[in-house]
């Protein structure tokens, strides 16, 4: 994940800048650093702004970049603004592009709060990548820069940060190859999450014979790791019932395996989705 910075004024770290606006004339009340030449009066410009809905301006000296802007014109009330920030994770080369500066016209703030935040959101989530036994990491922004926003809109931010968190942990699971996911470094996976409130108790093998589980134990006959069971337990109150959600956390699904074509068997790693 990305970490993001709030920045008063412009220095040379804005030299990848995306541009949001729901519609042309909204640039002419945009701050940008001074040695960024925009020529509104540019036909041409405007052209391929209104067909394409964006556009790249590009400056450099002796093959240096001075700056990049995308300008990224979009109708607020018809598009899926996730979808709008994945989109601009392409615009860029990160081996090169390691910062990138976010610009909101003012009129987005007042057409919908969670406009800005969503961006960022999906944005953010395009930066995921898993690369763990990789020796040549991908490449992936440093920082993205925002202006400084109104606290609601900090506040917003923070909370798909933190959702962003949960997915991308998610996503670390999944992904993990089976021989390194077992039953058993799952569930010490799921014994050092330390969230407040949570309660988080494990099931061992002679635990779940004891209880009876023997459909889970015909299932994990199949492996040379032991079952092992996990308990999260969420503030529960004495007086209320609890709600029960359970997922099945089968960390490589060889079931049937003489009869499965072999073709995306790599793919049962993903059978612990749900309980990821």
């Amino acid at each position: 994940m990305t970490p993001i910075k709030y920045f008063d004024s412009f220095s040379d770290q804005n030299n990848n800048i995306v541009v949001f606006i729901s519609k042309l004339s909204e640039l002419t009340n945009i701050s940008l650093p001074c040695n960024i030449e925009i020529n509104l009066k540019n036909k041409s410009f405007q052209e391929i702004l209104t067909k394409k809905n964006h556009i790249e301006l590009l400056k450099t000296n002796n093959n240096k970049l001075i700056y990049k802007v995308i300008i990224k014109i979009f109708n607020p009330q018809k598009d899926n603004f996730v979808l709008i920030g994945s989109k601009i994770f392409n615009y860029f080369d990160y081996k090169i592009d390691k910062k990138i500066t976010f610009i909101f016209s003012k009129s987005l703030y007042s057409i919908k709060s969670s406009l800005i935040s969503n961006i960022i959101l999906g944005y953010q989530l395009r930066t995921y990548s898993f690369d763990k036994y990789l020796t040549k990491k991908l490449s992936r922004p440093e920082v993205l820069l925002l202006q400084k926003q109104k606290n609601k809109t900090i506040k917003e931010i923070k909370y798909y940060d933190n959702l962003l968190k949960s997915i991308n942990f998610t996503k670390d699971l999944v992904s993990e190859p089976a021989n390194i996911l077992n039953p058993i470094t799952y569930a010490t996976r799921c014994k050092n999450l330390k969230i407040k409130g949570l309660k988080i108790k494990v099931l061992n093998f002679d635990q779940i014979q004891k209880i009876g589980m023997n459909s889970l134990l015909g299932v994990s006959r199949g492996s040379a790791n032991k079952p092992q069971v996990v308990i999260f337990e969420w503030n529960l109150k004495k007086n209320k019932k609890p709600i029960i959600l359970v997922g099945k956390g089968v960390t490589f699904d060889t079931g049937g395996i003489s009869l499965k074509p072999s073709t995306g068997m790599e793919e049962m790693i993903f059978d612990m989705g749900g309980s990821a």
